[in-house]
């Protein structure tokens, strides 16, 4: 056994452990006494050199005791305030906070361990992985932050794993071309008086752009001299999921001129005319019964309504729309810094991690160029070729 003033090292031969068992001053300057357990000597000697640097300090001594939802909380209300994170990201961190045991929360962050941190993360496997991911950011960012500030001495979050869902990842799916042909006619035939929001979901299909940059259009973002549509707000809803509009879309690369096609103009004038008539005071193209924002969690039941019903289509949203276009553009080999630009990526990344999907037709011709090229370069018959 080691001892230093405040603190001691000792190896439990039962358990195959070392201990540093050690005591801490809280605000009051009471003492309170604190076990920590590590598989390794060195991680052990490690922690007591921490600790014994920061026993003393101001800021360690006044935190320690601060649960896990104080620092989650708190970090949530800074991103938000710095602009850093949208109102209905906050919202969105919220409920995954509501999902997370009490018990964990409401411990005191200094105690939590890594044994416990993983146990809890291997709980989540029947989660999806887009689900264990938050989960896992979300813990990883609050004990980053609780160690950076002199909270705790050592990050428990460091060797921390995140598990594998069980669950196979589902995809955003994009309309065939076929499933496409049929509900652009649909579209098209339908009394805009029965089906309001045909437009909307027009305008998706065949621009790509997010839904609550199509509810955010106002009449003056339409440049019918110029065949120009910009794109420069948004729908979207706060902490209260109250449905708002914001002046800047989701990244700066939202903010962008979008070409308007012959075969979509009509649509647009519509629709203009349909906003003369409503004389909204901010000349939206759409609005709710009421004259208000449309909600886009309305939009795309109705959505979703229009093609179970009509067509037995499922697992479509108005997001599988707008990567239904850029589907499309992939498909017609449309260079990718273009579908970048039309889609209002951040990255050429984000390009390429969504639309790698093509066509079985598409396919097919591309595979006969290989078939082709090996013919005319191979000593093989064609027939011969098996994939």
């Amino acid at each position: 056994m080691s001892r230093n003033q405040g603190a001691s090292l000792f190896y439990r031969k039962d358990r195959n452990t070392w201990i540093v068992q050690y005591y801490i001053k809280d605000i009051n300057n009471k003492k309170k006494s604190r076990k920590k357990s590590f598989k390794e000597k060195a991680e052990a000697e490690s922690f007591l050199e921490e600790f014994m640097y920061k026993k003393d300090n101001k800021k360690f001594i006044k935190n320690n005791g601060i649960t896990l939802k104080t620092i989650i909380v708190s970090n949530t209300k800074k991103k938000m305030e710095s602009d850093i994170i949208s109102e209905g990201q906050f919202m969105r961190i919220n409920k995954t906070l509501k999902q997370m045991p009490e018990d964990l929360l409401n411990t005191n962050i200094e105690e939590i361990s890594e044994e416990d941190l993983q146990n809890y993360l291997n709980t989540l496997k029947n989660y999806s992985n887009s689900s264990i991911k938050k989960f896992y950011e979300l813990l990883s960012q609050a004990f980053r932050s609780a160690f950076e500030r002199d909270y705790i001495m050592l990050n428990p979050m460091k060797n921390v794993i995140r598990p594998k869902s069980n669950k196979r990842d589902k995809k955003v799916r994009a309309l065939t071309i076929e499933e496409q042909e049929i509900f652009t006619d649909f579209l098209i035939k339908q009394d805009i008086k029965n089906t309001p929001y045909k437009n909307v979901f027009l305008i998706q299909m065949f621009t790509g752009m997010r839904i609550g940059e199509v509810l955010a259009l106002k009449v003056t973002d339409i440049d019918l001299a110029h065949n120009i549509i910009n794109v420069e707000h948004t729908i979207s809803v706060d902490a209260e999921e109250k449905t708002i509009m914001k002046d800047t879309p989701k990244s700066f690369n939202g903010m962008r001129e979008i070409p308007l096609t012959i075969y979509l103009k009509p649509y647009i004038i519509e629709q203009m005319n349909i906003a003369k008539i409503n004389n909204h005071k901010e000349n939206l193209l759409f609005v709710n019964r009421n004259g208000g924002y449309v909600d886009h969690r309305i939009a795309n039941r109705i959505l979703k309504k229009i093609l179970i019903n009509e067509f037995n289509i499922k697992d479509i949203s108005t997001h599988s729309l707008r990567h239904t276009f850029g589907t499309r553009c992939a498909e017609c080999d449309i260079k990718e810094v273009a579908i970048q630009r039309i889609m209002g990526h951040s990255s050429i990344n984000a390009t390429l991690d969504n639309y790698v999907d093509v066509s079985e037709k598409l396919k097919e011709s591309e595979l006969e160029k290989v078939y082709s090229y090996f013919k005319e370069n191979m000593n093989i018959d064609y027939e011969d070729i098996v994939f």
